[in-house]
């Protein structure tokens, strides 16, 4: 089978299937199976991206892209960003009483060359002598379309 037959065959399923009549009984039988469809279809979609690489097709190209997961330490960040305080805002934060959020390019803005990047996960654990901030990179392949 060449694979514009492949196409063809999933263009038309979809559009039988989103064209059946739906009793009012069934919908909520038939929104669980279509969620699970997307599920099904999600997971192959994965897979097929994952055993290639970067390429282009007609209407479609799968592009490689990289993106990093970053860890925080609070007790180095705060205590080498302002000794005096950094005590007293972490303990506001164990008790909940404050949420932080980090913000990468900020930190890199505020540490410069002193901040410590351990390119690995990090625990927040109050090592004030360890790294700012863990990370890890990965690579992926990207779905786009043509036309968008």
């Amino acid at each position: 089978m060449a694979w514009k037959d492949t196409l063809s065959i999933v263009e038309s399923t979809t559009a039988d299937l989103i064209r059946l009549p739906v009793p009012l009984e069934a919908t909520a039988d038939v929104a669980g199976r279509v969620r699970k469809l997307e599920r099904d279809l999600a997971d192959f979609r994965r897979g097929l991206v994952a055993e290639t690489g970067p390429q282009t097709g007609l209407e479609y190209r799968l592009v490689e892209a990289r993106s990093a997961s970053r860890t925080y330490n609070t007790a180095a960040i705060l205590h080498d960003h302002n000794p005096d305080l950094w005590a007293g805002l972490l303990n506001l934060k164990d008790e909940g009483a404050v949420r932080l959020s980090w913000q990468w390019s900020r930190l890199v803005k505020v540490f410069g060359d002193e901040l410590r990047v351990a390119r690995h996960e990090i625990e927040d654990d109050g090592d004030l002598g360890g790294p700012h901030v863990g990370e890890v990179w990965a690579s992926t392949v990207r779905l786009e379309g043509l036309t968008e």
